[in-house]
């Protein structure tokens, strides 16, 4: 009997596996023994270590897929000093150079190595099946006919529950609508067809009379999976003949496109965000892995992972940050626990209407536009207005309102320079009230209709 014991820290994929095993086992009856850990839970559990350490002594084969690296697994040198050069293992690790260093004492070749990576990151159940049954000829001198990889769709449009497969009518069709809302999701979504998120901000768009236009992508372009990457997409799908079709994106990808795609291998510094060809805003939608009821009841309002991927690295590609809107739950059925995110219904609804009022600003004749300038005021004093560390605002805004009326937006006055905007400023209404007597102090924080009665108070 052929062993093998998987550790991950990818939920879906233990769940993919774990159905997927069942389905082997089924067909060859007391063939292969499979046993799956989490990294959490290893980590978290002596008791679950040293089961996974009995376990490991009776497999012929370790299989870790650790997303976010060893970093997330507290107790993989620990094991991998146990059991290097005596256990063949695969290891995954989303860090290359982790992968890399870590797979030279693997106990596999170089050539199983790149097959089963090949297998895993093209993902799906066909695939994880083949990538077993693969490990089982190598390492175990079995014959069990076993399929090559199957390359799925990763760059596509999803409409009506499905994926276009005109895409050249389709797009020539969408590009002559009004408020057309660009949506930009995961590829491994519709994979998995975990599509609620999606079909919520589909509906929520139409709700509030957009066009929506979803897209997805696998976001790093790789030639060993056929994969395009997000700036394929970007030109192919959201553009034709060089006009852009959107005019406004929702992006529900993490981390920063811009590093994934150009270069995407750290061979050059990314100076250039990867939606400014696009030329209209990009909102991005942010993800919690908390659950709804954590969500709710967390003063933090996202946790930590969730400010990293949705928060911090997008405003390298220069987004509008929103909020969040869906949850991470759990569905429990025969073969485990299944994850999915889940739409936060207003919060889609609250994008969708944000994209919906970008759109309507892009169709409208900038003469036509009101724009707000908001300064920076805290602590409220006249030196503060417009404070910003390693920034001349004042400056800045005085080149913005030049630039607005070269666009044609109607601006009310002339300004010499960025001091004369703050003198305006000053002269006209202002937070500071270092100069305010007692009296005047206490007029302008009270009511205007108890504004006797507490006066008199005052002067009592």
């Amino acid at each position: 009997m052929f062993k093998i014991v998987f550790i991950t820290s990818m939920f879906d994929n233990m769940y993919s596996l774990n159905k997927v095993c069942n389905s082997i086992k089924s067909s060859y009856p007391n063939k292969f023994d499979f046993e799956f850990f989490t990294a959490t839970d290893i980590d978290s559990s002596n008791n679950i270590y040293n089961n996974l350490i009995n376990s490991i002594t009776k497999s012929d084969f370790i299989c870790m897929m650790l997303h976010g690296g060893v970093s997330n697994f507290k107790s993989f040198l620990k094991m991998k000093k146990r059991f290097e050069k005596i256990k063949p293992f695969f290891i995954h690790s989303t860090i290359e150079d982790e992968t890399r260093e870590f797979t030279k004492n693997s106990g596999i070749s170089p050539l199983l190595y790149d097959k089963l990576t090949q297998y895993y990151l093209l993902g799906g159940e066909e695939n994880y099946k083949n990538m077993i049954l693969y490990i089982a000829n190598s390492i175990g001198k079995t014959d069990y006919k076993v399929e090559d990889c199957i390359f799925p769709k990763w760059e596509g449009i999803y409409s009506d529950g499905k994926i276009v497969e005109d895409v050249d009518s389709f797009i020539e069709k969408i590009s002559k609508k009004k408020n057309v809302i660009g949506i930009l999701f995961h590829g491994r979504e519709w994979q998995s067809r975990k599509m609620e998120v999606i079909d919520k901000f589909i509906e929520e768009i139409e709700r509030e009379g957009g066009t929506p236009f979803s897209v997805f992508t696998n976001s790093v372009p790789d030639i060993s999976i056929k994969a395009k990457g997000t700036k394929w997409v970007l030109d192919n799908y959201f553009s034709k003949n060089g006009e852009i079709i959107v005019d406004i994106v929702i992006n529900l990808l993490g981390y920063s496109q811009s590093i994934f795609n150009e270069p995407g291998d750290g061979t050059a510094v990314v100076n250039k965000s990867i939606f400014e060809d696009l030329k209209v805003p990009v909102i991005q939608g942010m993800t919690t892995y908390q659950d709804r009821k954590t969500w709710e009841n967390d003063v933090r309002g996202l946790d930590t992972m969730s400010l990293t991927t949705g928060v911090y690295y997008p405003e390298f590609d220069g987004q509008i940050i929103s909020v969040t809107c869906c949850t991470h739950e759990t569905i429990k059925d025969e073969f485990g626990e299944k994850y999915i995110f889940l739409p936060i219904e207003e919060r889609v609804n609250k994008i969708a209407r944000m994209a919906m009022g970008w759109s309507k600003l892009a169709n409208k004749k900038n003469g036509d536009k009101k724009v707000a300038i908001i300064f920076h005021n805290m602590p409220p004093r006249n030196d503060m207005i417009g404070c910003a560390f390693g920034l001349d605002t004042p400056n800045s805004v005085y080149n913005m309102v030049n630039k607005f009326k070269e666009l044609g937006i109607k601006t009310e006055y002339d300004f010499e320079n960025g001091n004369d905007i703050i003198q305006r400023i000053i002269k006209g209404v202002s937070n500071d009230q270092n100069w305010l007597t007692p009296e005047k102090v206490l007029e302008k924080s009270i009511d205007t209709i108890d504004k006797d009665r507490y006066m008199g108070w005052f002067k009592k």
